[in-house]
């Protein structure tokens, strides 16, 4: 565990270093964008920006929240989860990235290996910005910013970043010491229900719970129990309704 950095106060949990932990964090980070785009439909609303500035009347003052908070998920080293558990963490991460924006969940993915088997294109495809430090050929830095160039960087904080289609810049990045960036600001409050998640290791917390509870009262009203069912009248991507098939 990194020291310190478990101590910051805007953490939902303590830093995960162990793949088979991180799977569960990363099904419920996909469980939470399915029930956020479920309320933002529900609320009349296109992202997470309408949501929270909405004037809240009516039916949905009293089952939906006010405002929900943004969420950013960062992978430090990319490589060893899709090392460990690839397949499945690469579909659900493909799919984060093309949905979890509009629903205020925001990815940073890192890796020291850019290797095209670990920054595969399907994950690429919908990452809008994306970052190059120093590589150790033009190879690595085209499957980084699709561009060469990364290779004659000089290191020590400088990059190249791709924020467009055929719009690369240069920049350098400030010196941030490991005791500034492991600095506390305060106590740290943990979500619970989270923390749970990586204890068990299933990926059940409270939103699975409601979504398993959401399947059940579909399927006693429809006399259905098809993957396709839950997918259409709910909303469901193919990994979530293929994980509640499974529990039932």
């Amino acid at each position: 565990e990194y020291v310190g950095l478990s101590e910051l106060p805007h953490l939902m949990i303590p830093v995960v270093t162990s793949a088979q932990k991180m799977l569960p964090v990363v099904r419920w980070l996909e469980s939470e964008v399915d029930k956020r785009l479920r309320m933002f439909a529900k609320a009349r609303c296109r992202n997470i920006s309408d949501f929270n500035s909405r004037v809240v009347v009516g039916e949905s003052a009293e089952t939906l929240p006010k405002t929900v908070p943004y969420i950013v998920a960062v992978f430090d080293e990319f490589a060893d989860l899709m090392h460990s558990v690839g397949k499945e963490v690469e579909t659900i991460v493909c799919r984060l990235t093309a949905l979890a924006r509009a629903a205020g969940v925001h990815l940073v993915i890192a890796t020291g290996r850019p290797d095209a088997k670990v920054v595969t294109g399907a994950v690429k495809a919908n990452v809008p910005g994306r970052v190059a430090f120093m590589t150790a050929n033009s190879i690595d830095s085209r499957t980084l910013i699709d561009d060469a160039g990364a290779e004659s960087l000089f290191g020590l904080g400088d990059f190249m970043c791709r924020v467009k289609a055929n719009d690369i810049i240069r920049g350098q990045g400030a010196y941030v010491s490991y005791d500034e960036a492991a600095k506390s600001f305060g106590q740290p409050n943990f979500d619970a229900g989270l923390i749970q998640v990586t204890k068990e290791g299933n990926g059940v917390g409270d939103g699975a719970r409601s979504d398993y509870d959401e399947v059940v009262a579909l399927i006693r009203k429809t006399g259905r129990a098809t993957v396709s069912h839950f997918q259409r009248c709910l909303g469901y991507g193919d990994n979530h309704a293929l994980e509640l098939m499974d529990r039932l």
